[in-house]
C-alpha cells in the first residue's frame, strides 16, 4: 500500500492530468460541437475560475475540516461529474454549469492535498519536500494530460475524449479509498500577530508581485479560450495538434522551474520577474501578428516558460516581505490573484475579438501585464536586504 504522501503526489498527476486533458480541448468543443458563440466560450472558461474563486476564499475563512480523506472523496466525486457532463452536453450552458461544479470540487481538493502536504512533518526540509514533490506531480501531468488528449482526439473525437478523461478522477477516488487514511486536519489558518488582510494589502512588495501573477493570468486565460479556436481555424491547426500545443506549453513550464534557481543568483528576483513579465508581452506581440502556423506555435510553446517563472519567483518576493505570522494570508491573496485575472481574461478579450478579431485580442491581454511591470517598476519589491542572489534589486 503506499504512504500518504506517495499517494498524494500520485493523486496530483491524476488530476492534473484530466483537468489539463479536458481544458486543452474545451473551447474547441464548446464551438465546434454547441455551436458556442465568442461570448459563450468566454463564459465556459470564466465560470471555472469564478467559482474556483469563491470557494477558495470561503474555505480559507470558514473550513474546519477534520477527516481529509472524506474531504478528498467528496471533492473528486463531483469533479468526476464535470467530464462525463461535458460529453453528455448538448447547450453550451451545460458546460457552463459543469465548470462551476468543477470550479468548486478543484478549490476543495487542491486546499486539501497541499494542506496535507503542509503538515506532512515537523521537518522544515522535510515538509519543504513534500510540497515540492507534489508540486513536481502536478508539473508532470501539465505535460501528460494534454499529450493523452491529442491522441485520444485523434481516434476517438472532441466528444469522446471527455468520457475517456473521466477516467483520471475515477481512479483518484479509487486511491483515496485504498491508500489514504484520515488524519486530524484543520485547514483553517492560525491567527498571530499582524494576520489582518490590510496589512498584506498595502504591502509594497505583495502588490507589486501579485499585480505581474494577476496579468499573466489574464493573458493565460485569453490564449486557453482564443488562441486555440485561431490555431485551428485561422491557421489550419488540426484539433489533436492543438491539444499537442499544450503538452509543448507545459513542458516549457517544467523546464522554467528547473532553471528558477540558476535565473535568482545570476540578476535577482525583481529582475527576474520583470524579465518574465517582457518576455511574455513579447511572445503575444509574435503570436498575434505572425501568419506563420509555425511561428505561432514557437510563440505558445514558449510562453509555458514564463508561466513556469512567475508563479514561484512572485512566491519567493512575498515571503521575503511578509512576516511568517501573515504569510498565510499573503499566499492566499497572491493565488487569488490569479482567480481574478482568469476570469477577467476572455470576458476582456471577448468584445475585442467579435469587433476586431482573435489575434487583436491576444495582444490585447499584454496591457494588463505592461501595467504590472509599470506598478513592478514604481513599488520596487524588494523592501528587505538579503544575501547576494537572493533578492537582487
Amino acid at each position: 500500500m503506499l504512504g500518504l504522501m506517495a499517494s498524494i503526489r500520485l493523486l496530483g498527476l491524476l488530476i492534473s492530468a484530466y483537468f489539463q486533458m479536458a481544458s486543452s480541448i474545451l473551447a474547441i468543443y464548446a464551438k465546434e460541437q454547441l455551436g458556442a458563440s465568442i461570448s459563450d466560450v468566454a463564459l465556459v472558461v470564466s465560470a471555472f475560475y469564478a467559482t474556483s474563486a469563491i470557494s477558495n476564499f470561503l474555505i480559507g475563512v470558514f473550513a474546519k475540516w477534520r477527516n481529509p480523506k472524506l474531504t478528498l472523496s467528496i471533492s473528486l466525486s463531483l469533479m468526476l461529474i464535470a467530464p462525463i457532463s461535458y460529453g453528455l452536453a448538448r447547450a453550451p450552458l451545460t458546460l457552463i454549469a459543469a465548470r462551476c461544479l468543477e470550479g468548486f470540487a478543484f478549490a476543495l481538493y487542491s486546499t486539501t492535498a497541499l494542506t496535507l502536504c503542509s503538515t506532512s512533518s515537523n521537518s522544515p526540509s522535510e515538509r519543504d519536500a513534500s510540497i515540492v514533490a507534489y508540486t513536481s506531480s502536478l508539473a508532470l501531468g501539465m505535460m501528460v494530460g494534454p499529450a493523452i488528449g491529442s491522441l485520444v482526439v485523434a481516434e476517438l473525437g472532441l466528444r469522446n475524449a471527455f468520457f475517456l478523461a473521466a477516467l483520471f478522477p475515477a481512479a483518484a477516488i479509487a486511491l483515496v479509498s485504498l491508500s489514504m487514511r484520515g488524519s486530524d486536519i484543520s485547514l483553517a489558518p492560525r491567527k498571530g500577530r499582524g494576520s489582518r488582510s490590510g496589512g498584506v494589502l498595502v504591502n509594497r512588495a505583495f502588490l507589486a508581485a501579485a499585480g505581474v501573477y494577476w496579468a499573466f493570468a489574464i493573458i493565460y486565460s485569453v490564449l486557453l479560450a482564443y488562441a486555440t479556436i485561431y490555431a485551428k481555424e485561422g491557421l489550419s491547426f488540426a484539433s489533436d495538434r492543438v491539444a499537442l500545443l499544450f503538452f509543448g506549453y507545459f513542458s516549457m513550464t517544467a523546464l522554467g522551474r528547473l532553471f528558477i534557481g540558476r535565473l535568482v543568483l545570476r540578476i535577482g528576483k525583481r529582475r527576474a520577474l520583470a524579465s518574465s513579465a517582457a518576455g511574455a508581452i513579447a511572445l503575444l506581440a509574435i503570436a498575434s501578428t505572425s501568419r506563420s502556423p509555425e511561428l505561432f506555435a514557437l510563440a505558445f510553446v514558449l510562453m509555458g516558460i514564463h508561466h513556469g517563472i512567475i508563479y514561484p519567483i512572485g512566491a519567493m518576493i512575498i515571503a521575503d516581505a511578509i512576516g511568517p505570522e501573515s504569510l498565510v494570508r499573503a499566499n492566499s491573496f497572491y493565488l487569488l490573484s490569479w482567480n481574478l485575472g482568469a476570469i477577467i481574461g476572455p470576458i476582456f478579450a471577448s468584445g475585442i475579438a467579435i469587433l476586431w478579431g482573435i489575434p487583436a485580442a491576444i495582444m490585447a491581454s499584454a496591457i494588463p501585464m505592461a501595467a504590472s511591470l509599470l506598478l513592478l517598476a514604481v513599488l520596487a519589491p524588494i523592501s528587505r536586504n538579503h544575501k547576494k542572489g537572493a533578492s537582487g534589486p
